[in-house]
């Protein structure tokens, strides 16, 4: 019997693509296609790839109409068992199409007509309106943030409460921010930012209502979760606006004129916020604090648009045309930004980072410079001060940095090597013969808040290397590791000094630390900057490949 001849690789794959191309023939029939909708042109070189999206089209409303219908059936339910399909028309020709309509030409070439100078005056115009309708309930984020530092006197008087309750109360806005700005990057793709915005200030503003009417420590409680709540859905649509309203190059600048705004929030929780609460009870101020945020959630929901397409206007030049997300898509964006390793850079480098500057500024700094360096609480308040004006100053510098020279992740790497740098060099000086003025720790304080104020960089980080679809989840989910940092690194710092109590007591009923104590706590801030460090050179030579 005759040995049946063996087909070559090309034959094989030649009969593999009639195969594909009559299921997908007979799948798309069945959906209720137009035969002529369902032939897909096919090359006539084997080597070839085939050409999508079919040359039957005549112009591009044609073309836009079909992907709209198809777009609209593969979300409907399915039919019904025994059901015929519906049967989908093929679209008219339309009188408003200024192109010649034909089966002859294969390809149409669009003349685009130029943006004029008064629409692009008219959307520069409008992308104020909608930064400025942003301004008050950012502050009101920062404001709640640092506000029970500064009241809580009068509320360990009210709810007759110890130090380890206020403490609680202060970081349940913490916990809560940090574990829901998975959410508040979801919510931003699928909703918008509008509509995020304005409810997460008002549901902010309820809860300082709350806080403020609380008649006990219980009700204190949930008015502090409230707020944490609100808050945590204002910043990552932010820098969504910042995606779609402005050109790329400009969102690293925009980004820390974003943390100026924020750090102003942060200066009226401080001596304003003591002064209404000495003349008007911790109580109204809070009420007040909840007025404002009703206030400013209505501005946000009449003054933002999601896009310059919401609201009749051109895209800018080089920036995403940003649609609104189903609430499936954007948990599969954010399912799908969380699988790739890529992301998880910005997440390590901004927790390493932030929870650094957290422990350092924001737990221990003040403590470590009184301890080590024997400073009174004042003098160790004003530096820690210099290193708060340092990054007030650098946050919106170091964006603009960037942005001009297109070298993000260069700036990037060398604040944080300028930050592990003088960080060292501030745990080495008590130790060493080197003498320290007052001027020269001040100048020394600042600069570690200039260079720490790199941190920023992490969110055009995060949103270059993903889908413009998904840049709220990418950021909501880089922001949620530097929150996370912040919990942990100052928690393990507080560990390690706890052995290393000297039994002694500050004025203020602090216990005094030795410095061996610190040398080991600053071991932890070096292993985490480190970190950010290395990833960031890692990124560098991932780009360069």
């Amino acid at each position: 019997m005759r040995a049946r001849r063996r087909r070559t690789f090309g034959q094989r794959r030649r009969s593999e693509q009639r195969r594909r191309r009559r299921r997908r023939f007979h799948r798309n029939r069945e959906r209720g296609f137009p035969r002529s909708w369902c032939r897909i042109p096919w090359p006539r070189s084997a080597s070839a790839s085939p050409r999508w999206p079919p040359q039957h089209f005549r112009c591009p409303i044609h073309e836009g109409r079909f992907w709209s219908e198809l777009r609209r059936r593969l979300q409907s339910p399915l039919q019904a068992p025994g059901t015929a399909p519906a049967r989908l028309k093929r679209p008219r020709r339309e009188s408003v199409c200024d192109l010649t309509c034909s089966s002859v030409p294969r390809t149409v070439q669009v003349q685009e007509q130029p943006v004029t100078h008064k629409q692009t005056s008219d959307r520069l115009r409008r992308s104020i309106i909608v930064l400025s309708a942003v301004i008050l309930p950012y502050i009101l984020v920062y404001f709640h943030r640092v506000a029970p530092a500064v009241v809580v006197d009068p509320i360990m008087k009210d709810f007759a409460i110890d130090a380890s309750t206020v403490g609680l109360l202060a970081s349940l806005y913490f916990l809560v921010y940090t574990f829901l700005q998975v959410p508040a990057g979801i919510l931003s793709d699928w909703l918008g930012p509008r509509m995020t915005i304005s409810a997460g200030t008002a549901f902010a503003a309820l809860g300082s209502l709350l806080f403020g009417f609380a008649p006990t420590i219980e009700w204190a409680f949930v008015g502090r979760f409230a707020v944490g709540v609100g808050v945590s859905f204002i910043f990552v649509p932010i820098l969504r606006l910042h995606t779609t309203w402005f050109e790329p190059r400009h969102f690293a600048t925009l980004s820390g004129l974003t943390l100026l705004v924020g750090n102003t929030g942060a200066l009226l929780a401080s001596y304003p916020l003591a002064t209404l609460s000495a003349f008007a009870g911790w109580r109204s101020a809070f009420f007040i604090t909840g007025a404002v945020g009703l206030l400013a959630a209505l501005i946000a929901a009449l003054l933002i648009k999601d896009s310059p397409s919401a609201a009749g206007l051109e895209t800018p030049a080089g920036a995403p045309t940003v649609q609104k997300a189903t609430f499936r898509s954007a948990t599969l964006g954010m399912l799908g930004v969380m699988r790739r390793p890529v992301n998880w850079v910005p997440f390590l480098i901004f927790a390493g980072l932030y929870g650094t500057i957290m422990g350092f500024q924001g737990a221990w700094g003040s403590a470590f410079l009184q301890d080590v360096y024997g400073l009174p609480p004042v003098d160790a308040s004003t530096l820690l001060f210099a290193m708060g004006l340092g990054m007030l100053i650098g946050c919106p510098a170091v964006g603009w940095l960037a942005d001009r020279t297109g070298r993000l992740t260069i700036v990037f790497t060398v604040g944080v090597a300028l930050f592990l740098t003088l960080l060292v060099l501030l745990e080495w000086l008590p130790g060493s013969t080197v003498p320290v003025s007052r001027p020269a720790l001040w100048l020394l304080l600042f600069s570690l808040g200039l260079s720490a104020s790199v941190f920023i960089l992490t969110w055009p980080m995060a949103r270059a290397q993903n889908d413009p679809q998904a840049a709220g989840s990418a950021t909501g989910f880089s922001n949620m590791g530097g929150f996370l940092g912040g919990a942990i690194v100052p928690a393990l710092f507080g560990k390690l000094l706890e052995s290393h109590k000297t039994g002694a007591l500050t004025t203020q009923g602090r216990p005094v630390f030795e410095a061996s104590g610190y040398e080991y706590g600053f071991l932890i801030f070096f292993a985490a900057t480190a970190m950010s460090l290395l990833l960031l050179l890692f990124s560098i030579l991932r780009e360069r490949r």
